[in-house]
């Protein structure tokens, strides 16, 4: 769950950044450090199941 909130924080504030132009490097920063946060917690948690052979 908690990385479907993420992924969506991510998007929603890359999808606002060019309407706020004060914020808008900020925000994309911001959307980039959750994206590479939200992979890590994906290979984290499930990349045993990527990388093995199916049983």
């Amino acid at each position: 769950m908690t990385l479907y909130l993420l992924i969506t924080l991510s998007a929603v504030s890359r999808v606002t950044a060019p309407f706020m132009p004060d914020f808008h490097l900020p925000l994309l920063m911001f959307s980039g450090v959750i994206w590479i946060a939200v992979f890590s917690l994906f290979i984290a948690s499930d990349g045993r199941a990527l990388f093995t052979v199916g049983q």
